[in-house]
């Protein structure tokens, strides 16, 4: 996927890791020299999990729902095509920091546009990132502690396996995995120290992708699943513009940028980041197929927008209830481990954009603990007095995380400050944003229509499912 120079190393790569005196970039790697003292480089593959974990979160369990609205054949291209598509944007990113002599991704947007496009690019970081991990506590909670909706509670495993007790109700289970999981892997300071756990993370994403399979194998060959939509089904206008409802979930599918840079200057090569970003775009795009497939194969037009939903009924097959739990748990303890890879970058770039000018944040471990602590505190009280958050970060999150993923690389190349962009860069990067804004307007659109329309929204459509669903741009991520 993609090509160019993404595999040329930065300018002074071979130089120490970390700069002995900060250079305010909010989402660079910059640990002390004393915490890499015994570090020689992060692993290939080790970089390949980091990176992979970034990309598959929450937005896995969105994708079936896609092929319920395009029909398999368009769907699974589309997800080929935006993984090609993110290929290009993290290409061109690389490669113009390159130019410019950018250690991390504030600090390209810097060259390219001075102070105010560096703060824009962490603010950006930021809101996605806190919105992305409050997102991922709600879901965690609900799977393991059970949820309510209108008047009706969906037990959680918890309550499954133990019925209702103060111990497994949502505020004391998001307590313990807020401090036994999640502070202790916040604690990190080298993105490299979560290789083992993004190493879980993935295996525990192919787990969700092997059961899924196997059910709808069985069931296929029992001839319990009809023929599968292939193509849309277009009627209306309103069939056509449902369409584009699918478009932002495919769009940023693959958001990872903001942890390219920290993942380059850890690595034991540099000149590996291009094998590395194909190897995890292929290793992603794998498991979105094959989710995307078999979650539409064994759901078909029942399919939720959150497919998770959908495992929570009898399967009609033998151990339906023991699978049902396997999937829910695998899920959950898969979002519990991508928690830090999305943390590591919220807080670099909280701090780069509070602290420009102090000291590298690693080697102030007072402000590194409060930062810490604080965005604990922050995601943890969110996740527990405002289970309604998605309807409060749609918007925001949508322009987030599409700008980080391809309005500001594209940005970056118009720009040229460098004087380094091809005439395909500058047409590829007009596309994106097009395709970006275009994507944007959509999302606000249909969030728009469902919040204030939901009296006259279709109870099945891809825009308009119930809260419990948790359809929303958030789950994208």
């Amino acid at each position: 996927m993609g090509g160019g120079a993404v595999n040329d190393h930065f300018p002074g790569a071979s130089d120490p890791l970390l700069p002995t005196k900060r250079d305010g970039d909010g989402d660079e790697d910059d640990a002390g020299a004393s915490a890499f003292h015994e570090f020689d480089g992060a692993s290939f593959a080790g970089a390949v999990f980091n990176l992979s974990t970034t990309i598959v979160g929450a937005g896995i369990m969105a994708l079936p729902a896609t092929m319920k609205v395009l029909g398999l054949v368009p769907g699974l291209v589309m997800i080929v095509l935006a993984a090609l598509l993110t290929d290009a944007s993290i290409e061109l990113l690389v490669r113009f920091s390159r130019a410019a002599g950018a250690r991390s991704y504030s600090a390209a947007m810097a060259d390219a546009f001075g102070w105010w496009g560096r703060r824009l690019l962490q603010v950006c970081v930021v809101i996605n990132n806190v919105g992305v991990m409050i997102v991922y506590m709600i879901i965690i909670g609900d799977v393991l502690s059970g949820s309510t909706s209108g008047g009706e509670h969906h037990y959680g495993v918890l309550e499954g396996w133990f019925g209702i007790h103060w111990w497994n109700g949502r505020l004391f289970v998001l307590l313990v995995t807020t401090l036994c999981v999640f502070t202790p892997l916040a604690c990190l300071k080298r993105i490299d120290s979560l290789s083992y756990t993004s190493t879980i993370s993935v295996a525990l994403a192919v787990v969700f992708v092997i059961i899924t399979a196997g059910i709808a194998v069985i069931k296929l060959i029992g001839g319990q699943i009809p023929m599968p939509k292939l193509f849309p089904t277009v009627s209306d206008l309103a069939s056509v513009w449902e369409l584009f409802t699918a478009v932002p979930v495919l769009v940023t599918a693959y958001v990872c940028h903001y942890n390219v840079h920290p993942i380059h200057n850890e690595l034991k090569d540099s000149t590996q980041i291009k094998p590395i970003v194909h190897t995890s775009l292929t290793l992603c795009s794998t498991i979105y197929i094959t989710t995307s497939f078999f979650g539409y194969l064994l759901f078909g037009e029942s399919t939720l927008s959150d497919v998770l939903s959908n495992f929570d009924s009898n399967l009609g097959i033998p151990y339906s209830s023991v699978l049902n739990d396997a999937v829910r748990v695998s899920y959950a303890v898969h979002l519990m481990l991508v928690f830090p890879m999305i943390f590591h970058a919220l807080r670099l770039n909280l701090d780069g954009l509070l602290f420009a000018s102090a000291r590298p944040l690693s080697s102030d471990n007072r402000r590194f603990g409060i930062i810490t602590a604080s965005l604990l505190l922050v995601i943890f009280g969110s996740a527990i007095f405002i289970p309604s958050i998605w309807d409060a970060f749609q918007f925001t999150g949508a322009t987030a995380a599409v700008c980080i993923a391809f309005i500001f690389p594209a940005a970056i190349t118009l720009r040229d400050s460098q004087g380094i962009a091809k005439k395909w860069d500058k047409i590829l990067a007009i596309f994106m944003i097009v395709l970006a804004v275009v994507s944007n307007v959509v999302a606000v659109y249909s969030d728009a229509y469902k919040i204030f329309n939901k009296e006259s929204a279709p109870s099945n459509a891809w825009i308009g499912e119930s809260t419990e669903n948790r359809s929303s741009w958030w789950l994208v991520r």
